[in-house]
Parts: structure tokens; sequence; C-alpha cells
């Protein structure tokens, strides 16, 4: 429906309407295309008037709630993707990591509503299963739904043959922590919050767990070797 008329790599681009465009001609003459990559210059570009919409270019929540102040417009979200903890199944460590009641108590100290009302203004829900909420509803009535409850978390880990210390760590007959890592993937500023979050949780019901961040130089098949070696749990955003 347009043709190119300008192009100024790295900064715009003008498009015509075409006349003889098969569904007939577009009902706007000019478009004018900025390419902006950073967030906060098209978030001050939109409050100045610069530019009517984005397109194809996301920005951060926090970069979007300054946008409350925009009278000309909303902020529509598309939510594509879910923040994810996955485990290793092949030398976990710790090995308690294989028992599903372990997990599962895991789940359960995760508060993830306030986890979305804190990291995401609720412009995304949370999730209870590894499907985006509401879009099946009829398969996720189905699936089990481990709610946030602190209490049955440490009543759960307790059950397995773990005593909570003076120092409100649980520990084995041994005297030996759960120590448990938690690895964050970098590339998105809100996986490092979400992951900083779900450890405080973690620690808070006596698990010694820690944070670790993947080294950002990793790519290919090395960052793919990385993840799947690592002994803990890993969390990314993924489709």
């Amino acid at each position: 429906p347009f043709r190119l008329n300008q192009w100024e790599p790295g900064s715009h681009l003008i498009l015509e309407a075409f006349d003889q465009y098969v569904l007939g001609r577009p009902r706007i003459d000019v478009l004018e295309v900025k390419f902006i990559p950073d967030g906060n210059t098209i978030v001050a570009n939109v409050l100045a008037g610069a530019v009517e919409m984005t397109l194809g270019r996301s920005i951060s929540v926090e970069q979007a709630g300054q946008l409350d102040r925009w009278s000309e417009g909303s902020v529509v979200v598309a939510p594509l993707n879910l923040i994810r903890l996955w485990w290793q199944f092949l030398n976990p460590d710790p090995p308690l990591i294989r028992d599903v009641r372990f997990r599962r108590a895991l789940l359960r100290a995760v508060d993830r509503e306030e986890m979305a009302e804190a990291l995401q203004r609720n412009y995304a829900p949370a999730a209870y299963s590894m499907v985006y909420p509401g879009a099946y509803p009829e398969f996720e009535s189905r699936l089990p739904r481990f709610e946030y409850d602190r209490g049955q978390s440490v009543a759960e880990i307790q059950a397995l043959g773990y005593a909570l210390g003076a120092d409100g760590l649980f520990r084995d007959g041994s005297g030996k922590t759960i120590g448990l890592d938690l690895m964050a993937q970098a590339t998105q500023e809100v996986n490092v919050r979400a992951a900083n979050a779900v450890v405080d949780y973690w620690k808070k019901v006596g698990v010694d767990a820690g944070l670790s961040i993947e080294p950002t130089q990793l790519a290919g098949l090395e960052k793919l070797r990385y993840e799947a070696e690592r002994p803990g749990f890993v969390l990314r955003r993924s489709g």
C-alpha cells in the first residue's frame, strides 16, 4: 500500500501512499518511520508528540509506566513470553531437586501474584503452569495449581527429613544446608529482578539459595551447553 520515498539508514524512512494498490489507495498520504533502538528515547518521543505509535520495538514495564501521563494514547500489552524456572536432571545439586515433592515445595514458596504486581505492574498475570494464563482455560482447569503457601512449603520440606536450624535454614542429619543455585539470563533486566525475588522467597522458607548471572559473552552451542550443565535452576524468558 505504500512506496518508499526516502531512506536514511539508522535514522528514518518516508513512505508515500501507492495510488494503484489492489485494495485501493490508503487514506494516509505519508508515513514517517523512525528507527529508535533505545526504550527511553521512544518514551520521550511519544510524550513529546513526535511519535504516534511504536511498531516492533518493545519497551520495559518501567518505561511503560512513564506513559501513564500520556493523554493522547494508551499502552497496549501483547504478552508473548513466560518467565520460567528450569531445573537440571542430569547431575542436579543438590540431588534433592530430582524429588518432585521438593520442587513442589519450592513452587509454593514463591508468591507469583506479588511478583506480577511488583515487577510487571499487573500488566502481565501470574502463571500457574507452562501454558500462558487464559490461553486454554479448559485445559488449564485440569492442571494442578500450586498456590503460594509459605507454611505448606516449610511443612513439605520438613516431611523430607530436614529440620530448621537456629539460623532459619533447613539442615539434614549431618548439619548440611540445602544449598541451591539459581542462574539468571541477564539479557533482560526483568530476568535478574525476578531471579532475585525467587531467591529471596526460597531463603524465607529456609533454603540456602544463591543467585548467579549467566556470562553475557556466551552464544550458540556454547551457551546451550553451559545452561544444560548447570547443576541447579535457570531462570529465563521463553515463549
